[in-house]
């Protein structure tokens, strides 16, 4: 387990695990072990109700969970069908205990290569790695800035 955020009352996490079958760390037909999202609830001191993310796959990655401030979206990185790159940032709204469909942050986030680590700070900056801007190489780290319509957020990258 890796990569988790905690909602602000502690009660809820999301975190990134290995995609496994009875114990064993599961491949897919590539021979890919992929990474999926979890949510586990803190109840009487213990973490219960560990949870896959419905959109989760065998087949491709879906990884390092971010929160909005609101709590009540979804940031990941994953490489599932209709990315740009290797790997993009995604949103998705939270309805309660239901989710609504993942959505790709588009061109100005995404690139051809590899988008990862979405982090979302007190002031609505969307902080994620990148090796597809320019920059120094490898995945150096870029913020870009919410605009918020219709309590939809769109990035500016800065």
């Amino acid at each position: 387990e890796s990569n988790a955020v905690f909602t602000k009352n502690g009660k809820t996490v999301y975190f990134t695990r290995n995609n496994s079958k009875d114990g064993v760390r599961a491949k897919n037909d590539n021979k890919v072990s992929v990474l999926q999202i979890f949510k586990a609830e803190l109840i009487d001191g213990k973490w219960r109700n560990i949870t896959a993310l419905p959109f989760n796959s065998d087949n491709y990655s879906v990884e390092h969970p971010a929160l909005s401030n609101d709590e009540k979206t979804l940031y990941f990185a994953s490489d599932m069908p209709g990315s740009l790159g290797s790997f993009d940032i995604y949103s998705v709204a939270i309805l309660g205990s239901d989710y609504g469909t993942p959505k790709n942050l588009g061109p100005t986030i995404n690139t051809d290569k590899k988008e990862q680590f979405p982090f979302i700070s007190k002031d609505n900056k969307l902080y994620f790695s990148s090796n597809g801007h320019a920059g120094y190489g490898f995945l150096d780290i870029f913020v870009s800035e919410a605009i918020v319509y219709n309590e939809l957020a769109s990035f500016i990258l800065k």
